[in-house]
């Protein structure tokens, strides 16, 4: 009997996840920004579902296993900006913002390192498809919206988390 209220909590939290993710989305889409707020609120949702989800030493060995592996996907965009800037002052902000590092920093106490791989791998290419239909549609080179690309693969996680859980 607990453990089904335990598991029902953890499905709401995950639904819950889903309006600072839908907000996060939008405003990334639409206005290049997100407010810290919602930041904030999405963060605290994810510990309480990580925290309903794994165990303690899960979470943390979680979140080790998948700043290891955002430090090294940063670590190589910033690397690729120097060897392809070279000579030129280039700023890293240019290229990734900060709301789109937190974002990042905060999906991991939430996901094993592989689905984490998948929320990377899966937002880089849909913000890479964005960005080519946009360069071809609009004749424009725009900025990436990343936490909108990463945001919407991690919410079809969440609907794929919740509908298994029921099934």
């Amino acid at each position: 009997m607990f453990d089904d209220e335990i598991m029902i909590g953890q499905q709401l939290i995950e639904l819950f996840l889903l309006i600072p993710t839908s907000v996060l989305i939008f405003s990334d889409l639409r206005y290049r920004s997100v407010s810290l707020f919602w930041l904030g609120l999405f963060g605290l949702s994810g510990l309480f579902s990580a925290i309903l989800s794994f165990p303690l030493n899960g979470i943390i060995y979680n979140s080790l296993l998948n700043i290891i592996l955002l430090c090294w996907m940063v670590g190589g965009v910033w690397l690729y900006l120097k060897l392809r800037y070279r000579g030129q002052r280039n700023d890293f902000n240019q290229h990734c913002g900060s709301g789109d590092l937190i974002f990042m920093l905060l999906l991991t106490p939430q996901v094993t390192l592989f689905e984490y791989f998948i929320l990377l791998f899966g937002g880089c290419l849909l913000g890479l498809a964005y960005w080519c239909i946009m360069r071809i549609t609009a004749r424009r080179v725009v900025t990436i919206p990343l936490v909108s690309a990463i945001g919407s693969i991690f919410t079809i996680q969440l609907f794929y988390r919740f509908y298994t859980n029921f099934s």
